[in-house]
């Protein structure tokens, strides 16, 4: 059976935010990105350079272009707390 492109483009399912939002889910999610690297690290350290340039679907990134934006993703994060914790009068960059 043959796998939809939506069924691809939504891997773990639609993201549908919570209602409420506790402290212990916060530091659940923390710990989540915080041990990522890690098990990208892992999970491709065995893997060919054909495998890290193969798109997962039609059209799809790479492994390899996704682990680059999740290290990009996170180092604009960092950067734009930063800025807001560092500037007298901090406005949202874009």
């Amino acid at each position: 059976m043959e796998k939809s492109t939506e069924s691809l483009k939504y891997r773990i399912g639609k993201f549908n935010p919570p209602a409420v939002i506790t402290a212990e889910q916060i530091e659940n999610w923390i710990n989540e990105v915080s041990f990522l690297l890690n098990k990208i690290r892992l999970a491709t350290l065995d893997l060919t350079d054909q495998q890290l340039n193969t798109p997962y679907r039609p059209n799809g990134w790479t492994l390899c272009q996704v682990a680059h934006h999740f290290a990009d993703s996170q180092m604009n994060a960092y950067i734009r707390f930063k800025l807001a914790v560092t500037e007298d009068h901090s406005v949202i960059k874009p």
